[in-house]
């Protein structure tokens, strides 16, 4: 895994060659083998990666002087290589640098792709920083005391500059309290903020600005006659999204849980790349969430080897030690337990791994076209299926409501607040308006669209591909999600939403798209694992109950003790009378000690 660090002075002051090594390497993971680092003048830039992978940067054009730093990859290389920026089998930072100096700003919007850039252009005196459109690369940048601009990787980067304001910022706060995330730009640090998916960041002697660079077109529709049809455009998509995202040579792993989407990936790729691809799967032997009979179908159509992997139980130390370490929250239980997937693909030579994220926010099904239903008239269709009453008011009446009336009911109500928030935190920072906030961007036609739109692009999910992303990175095996490819996102986007759900089917199109590569058992699946057990065992191992008395969170006035230690009662009368719903408080309940573990970092920072 790699990464990269940037500084700005202002002024034209120069930068402090020493000072700027210490920001780039206080992320040492993400490049064992040193740092590459170029400071020209006020500005200094720096690569982080293996040694392996050839390149060096920063690379800088010699008649311009702009100097660049690219971290991730490019999907687009053979149309750019086309436009003549380049060889389609050259470096994607060369191809990135020569975009901008065809293109100027406009040239992020060409690019497809997981990536972060920073460059300095000095004819211009401009630097520059942009994200990739889904976020799948971090950014995060601050402003010191002395109008420093830094920019890295990881939040520990950052903090490793003394004048950069540490005060907890209560809102992101609040938001991760309620396990409801939708910031795409604050992070748990009042000084510290993440530069938004398809956002340039602008610095120059006017000052620093962002500007959105690509959206979806809210407009396009996806129309074919027939279902096959849909069917053929999906996989053809799937095919290609797959296809760029293979290593030239070597072996290639692929996340197999032996779900829907991970399934289609192993066997588009063992399709793609055969004899080169291997499986590597979690299983939990004995367990209500263990998969292996499922996975056992894609390894005997396909003939991939198989690598299963029995991970370590979560346990609250690790949480303590992952959130000194990142200066941030740590690791959630259900997904800490990749690290010894890629662990072992590491050991077993693979650099990089295929996963199946993004198809349950862009294929599934919604349950607010039941709105779309209502608005449309379409009682009978609606009504069809005989929606149960809550349901019905929140997925089909609540989203038709006016906005400025759903507002005032959250505020009055506390609607979606957990009780343990504290009412003066929620009050002081607007938490009933953060969290009802709509996503920034297109406005997409149908509530079912504004659905998908907001699982894709909203904060959450972007959270989740930055935590994702961060734990990879200590493995040295990098992840590759093909359906999170942006033709697939633009694709899918536009779907009817019959082809994303009908009939009680979920992922339609999707399943037609696999049919004759995937296993028809798979095919045929409808359910879904859960992995809300890893937080319970490691809420347990954390002291239960007894780790909700003597919280720092209640010290600073931001939970209720009493009721968080309420609600875990519940929640463990629930669990052993094998009542379904103590999955319901398990998230609020984990994300109380998330944030406490941050909090105990940081308090023991300043200690």
């Amino acid at each position: 895994m790699s990464g990269f660090a940037a500084i700005l002075r202002p002024g034209g002051a120069p930068v402090d060659p020493a000072r700027f090594e210490a920001v780039a390497g206080a992320a040492p993971h993400r490049s064992p083998q040193g740092v590459s680092v170029r400071v020209d003048g006020p500005v200094g830039l720096a690569h982080l990666a293996p040694a392996s992978e050839g390149e060096r940067q920063p690379l800088v054009d010699p008649a311009s002087g702009v100097a660049l730093v690219f971290d991730g990859r490019l999907d687009n290389r053979r149309e750019l290589a086309r436009a003549g920026l380049g060889p389609a089998d050259g470096s994607d930072g060369a191809l990135a640098l020569a975009a901008y100096l065809r293109w100027g700003e406009a040239f992020a919007e060409r690019l497809l792709g997981d990536f972060v850039i920073a460059l300095w252009d000095p004819a211009r005196r401009t630097f520059l920083g942009a994200r990739d459109p889904l976020g799948i690369r971090p950014f995060v940048y601050a402003v010191a005391t002395d109008g420093t601009l830094v920019c890295a990787s990881e939040v520990a980067q950052i903090l490793a500059v003394p004048e950069i304001d540490r005060e907890p910022d209560e809102g992101m706060v609040a938001e991760c309290l309620t396990a409801a995330i939708t910031s795409l730009e604050d992070t748990l640090y009042s000084g510290v903020k993440r530069l938004p998916p398809a956002h340039l960041l602008l610095a120059d002697d006017q000052g620093i600005r962002r500007r959105r660079y690509w959206d979806v077109d809210p407009a396009r529709t996806v129309t074919f006659a027939t279902d096959c049809e849909y069917a053929s455009a999906l996989r053809e998509l799937l095919l290609e999204a797959v296809a760029c995202r293979l290593p030239s040579t070597g072996p290639v792993g692929v996340d197999l849980s032996g779900g829907l989407d991970s399934s289609t990936i192993a066997c588009f790729a063992a399709s793609l790349a055969p004899g080169r691809v291997e499986a590597f799967s979690l299983v939990h032997p004995g367990r209500t969430f263990d998969e292996t009979p499922w996975i056992r179908e894609v390894i005997d159509a396909t003939g991939l080897a198989w690598n299963p992997i029995v991970p370590r139980n979560p346990a609250w130390s690790l949480a303590l030690g992952q959130a000194r370490r990142n200066r941030d929250l740590p690791e959630y239980p259900n997904s800490d337990c990749f690290e010894d997937l890629w662990r072992r693909a590491g050991e077993r030579g693979i650099r990089v791994l295929l996963t199946g994220a993004g198809g349950d926010d862009l294929l599934f099904g919604s349950e607010l076209h039941l709105a779309d239903l209502l608005a449309a008239g379409r009682f009978r269709e609606a009504f069809a299926r005989r929606p149960p009453l809550r349901p019905l008011l929140r997925s089909g009446l609540w989203p038709l409501l006016p906005g400025r009336f759903r507002r005032t009911v959250r505020r009055t109500t506390g609607r979606g607040i957990p009780s343990f928030v504290r009412r003066e935190l929620s009050r002081r920072v607007g938490l009933a308006d953060r969290i009802g906030q709509p996503v920034p961007g297109a406005a997409m036609p149908t509530c079912a669209q504004q659905d998908h739109y907001r699982s894709t692009f909203g904060g959450w999910g972007v959270h989740f591909h930055e935590m994702f992303e961060r734990l990879a990175a200590r493995s040295g095996v990098v992840p590759r999600h093909p359906l999170l490819d942006r033709r697939i996102v633009e694709f899918a986007l536009a779907l009817p939403e019959d082809q994303r759900g009908r009939d009680g089917v979920d992922r339609f199109a999707l399943r037609g798209a696999g049919r004759g590569m995937v296993p028809p058992r798979i095919l045929r699946r409808s359910d879904k694992a859960d992995f809300s057990e890893d937080l319970a065992t490691a809420i347990e191992s954390a002291g239960g109950r007894g780790a909700f008395e003597r919280l720092l969170v209640e010290e600073r006035g931001w939970v209720d003790g009493a009721a968080a230690r309420r609600l875990h009662d519940r929640m463990s009368g629930l669990r052993e009378r094998e009542d379904p719903r103590w999955i319901d408080p398990v998230w609020p309940l984990w994300m109380i000690l998330a944030v406490e573990c941050w909090l105990r970092a940081l308090q023991g920072d300043r200690r």
